[in-house]
């Protein structure tokens, strides 16, 4: 009786070990597909943010190749100079896609600007601020109060 007991405490051992061998498959199962599911809207997620970056270069680029042919429609500069306080590359990005984008702007009647990188960057901000002393001393002032009315 009491091997009998023994063998069926051992028997109902096995059987719950069992179920939750069965349980932790599922459950492991269930998480992979949780993470392949999660993985795929991630990835939707992405290459809607690829296609909004790619419109907004779009749209940054065809805008800086019109300003510039704007620009220039008034005055005949020899190059338009793009620069600003973000990395070299892309500096050099934005300057390649203006260039292409200037060929689809209707620079009829116009002497067509370079579209060049400048090497100011981020310091511009505390060079124009270091030159505020000097224009205030030795250049014209424009804003010398004549006014209209």
């Amino acid at each position: 009786e009491a091997a009998t007991a023994s063998l069926e405490t051992t028997a109902a051992d096995l059987a719950r070990a069992e179920a939750a061998l069965a349980e932790t498959k599922e459950r492991a199962t269930r998480a992979e597909q949780g993470a392949a599911e999660s993985a795929r809207e991630s990835a939707a997620r992405l290459e809607q943010l690829g296609d909004a970056r790619a419109r907004e270069s779009a749209s940054a680029r065809e805008e800086l190749a019109r300003a510039a042919a704007t620009v220039c429609a008034v005055i005949d500069f020899e190059a338009v100079l793009i620069d600003g306080g973000f990395p070299e590359q892309v500096r050099a990005s934005l300057v390649e896609r203006v260039r292409a984008g200037l060929d689809r702007v209707d620079l009829r009647g116009l002497i067509p600007p370079r579209i060049e990188a400048g090497a100011v960057g981020g310091n511009a901000r505390g060079l124009g601020a270091a030159c505020a002393p000097i224009f205030a001393q030795f250049l014209l002032n424009t804003h010398s109060g004549f006014t209209t009315g």
